[in-house]
């Protein structure tokens, strides 16, 4: 059958699987290069997000600043942190539980919980290093995070996150 005798319906249908592999690779572009979509693993970053939030996270930005809320790799899994001091910075944490960051205690308005130094972690005080970020989870006290691992490559950052879906209510 020639091309010009193919009947309507099966032109219709090779048009519909084209636009369909069309949707398909502009679904794959936008969410496996440029965006990442992902549940809260857990409670680290609690009262911001809520384990089992929906997250839409941008891939590998370009340029990371304190205090932005990062998906990442350390021990074999993902987290999510907060920016608390990036390459060059010196971290220490108080006897009173309290952070600091280059000689100046960290005022925090969003943070309910205090900073503890964790027993068998990081010694401080501790300069972040060339190409790694210090990472905090919110709920300090309970959070897997840089004071425990130290500090994170920025080739373990998967992406920033950007908007949150709340799992209430779906």
């Amino acid at each position: 059958m020639t091309p010009a005798t193919e009947t309507p319906p099966r032109r219709a249908v090779g048009a519909f699987l084209r636009h369909l592999a069309a949707l398909v690779g502009l679904l794959w572009l936008t969410f496996g290069v440029c965006f990442g979509v992902m549940r809260v693993p857990d409670t680290a970053m609690e009262p911001a997000l809520h384990a089992g939030d929906l997250i839409l996270y941008e891939r590998r930005p370009r340029q990371i600043r304190g205090g932005e809320v990062l998906v990442y790799e350390a021990q074999n899994a993902v987290h999510l942190g907060r920016v608390a001091a990036q390459a060059g910075d010196v971290v220490a944490i108080t006897p009173d539980a309290a952070l600091m960051v280059n000689g100046s205690t960290v005022l925090e308005t969003d943070i309910y919980f205090a900073t503890p130094a964790f027993a068998g972690g990081v010694t401080y005080p501790l300069t972040v290093a060339q190409d790694t970020l210090f990472l905090l989870g919110d709920h300090r006290t309970a959070a897997l995070d840089s004071r425990t691992f130290g500090t994170v490559p920025i080739a373990a950052v998967r992406g920033r996150v950007l908007a949150v879906l709340r799992r209430q209510g779906l």
